[in-house]
């Protein structure tokens, strides 16, 4: 499948290539940062220093940081469950930045989740256009796009108010 290409020269051509495309950051199963790229913090707005050690609520609406649905999202990737949608963020100086993402917990060969990796695309430009905070209650069912994040088969439902 890969010809002369080495599994492991594949793999990290791979992960140069998401990178370069993707938004991407990396948390500890408790939320805390541990590394995110160039695009990431581009998107939001910050340096590497400033997010580094910080819990994921720094992303959150203030409001939104202590409800029930925000702390079983971070429960259910503590579990190992994939999460993936559209999702409103804040960036720094309280700038809204949507984007469309995926929450991969990456596993231990036993099963314990060592920490979690987000890759992102900033759709901001398009939520604009499209109103995307109007659609948190209007999303059809029958949308082909996820508009929250969900594990395993639920129905599409509005988009949640964190990255």
């Amino acid at each position: 499948m890969f010809g002369s290409v080495s599994v492991s020269g594949d793999l990290r051509a791979k992960f140069e290539a998401l990178d370069r495309s993707q938004a991407v950051i990396e948390f500890a199963p408790d939320g805390t940062i541990l590394m995110a790229n160039d695009q990431f913090l581009a998107a939001m707005g910050y340096a590497l220093d400033e997010v580094r050690g910080r819990h994921h609520g720094l992303f959150v609406d203030p409001a939104d940081r202590a409800s029930e649905a925000y702390l079983g999202f971070w429960q259910r990737l503590g579990r190992g469950a994939f999460e993936a949608g559209e999702f409103r963020c804040i960036a720094k100086g309280g700038r809204e930045v949507w984007i469309q993402a995926t929450y991969n917990p990456i596993l231990a060969p036993g099963g314990e989740v060592l920490k979690v990796v987000k890759f992102a695309a900033d759709i901001t430009p398009r939520c604009r256009s499209a109103t995307c905070g109007t659609r948190r209650s209007a999303r059809s069912a029958s949308s082909s796009t996820p508009s929250r994040p969900r594990s395993g088969a639920r129905a599409p439902a509005p988009p949640r108010p964190w990255t």
